[in-house]
């Protein structure tokens, strides 16, 4: 694999090509209760695909992800005004989008999380790509992974694959999941921001 510092070491990879890129990232949809019950997307797919739109503009951004079934369409709108498509699946059986909820006291930060008790079928869900219109794939594979990384399969075995970028997040690391992970590392062309 080729060693990137961050995602926009993928857009530096692809500069004299991006205009007009369909670039797709893959990861899971976090929602953050910050102090006043302010409601927030986060988690790494988010800031991802916000990077890539702020790096370049006339990309063609979306973000591919399962969420629980509270997720509030309303809050997909954040995405939508940053130029980013936001395909977003609601799992049954999930009732609770997983996400931490935030509070400040002064200097101090404290989060509590809240809804994780569906995370293992979020990350067992596998995104529905084959790779078509997608010039490049932004992978975050978290926790087992295990659907990230079919769908990544699926997508680096067409005839022409688009590029592919992961970004691992083992909160874990045994294994079993490393070499779940490494079904994906072994592939020729890769960019991994970390080695």
């Amino acid at each position: 694999p080729l060693a990137m510092p961050s995602t926009s070491g993928l857009l530096l990879l692809l500069a004299p090509v991006v205009a007009g890129l369909n670039v797709c990232v893959v990861s899971k949809i976090i929602l953050d209760v910050v102090d006043g019950g302010k409601r927030r997307l986060g988690g790494g797919g988010v800031q991802a695909a916000v990077g890539v739109r702020l790096a370049e503009p006339s990309i063609h951004c979306r973000l591919v992800a399962p969420a629980g079934r509270d997720l509030d369409e309303g809050l997909l709108g954040e995405l939508r005004v940053r130029g980013i498509t936001p395909e977003v699946h609601r799992l049954d059986g999930v009732s609770t989008t997983p996400g931490e909820r935030i509070a400040y006291e002064g200097e101090r930060m404290s989060w509590e999380p809240v809804g994780w008790d569906g995370w293992d079928r979020l990350c067992a869900w596998v995104p529905p790509l084959d790779g078509t219109d997608i010039d490049a794939l932004h992978v975050l594979v978290e926790g087992g992974g295990a659907g990230e990384i079919e769908a990544a399969l699926r997508c680096a075995s067409r005839p022409s694959p688009p590029l592919l970028s992961i970004e691992p997040v083992m909160h874990t690391v045994d294994s079993s999941l490393v070499a779940s992970l490494r079904r994906l590392t072994r592939l020729p062309g890769i960019v991994c921001p970390h080695p």
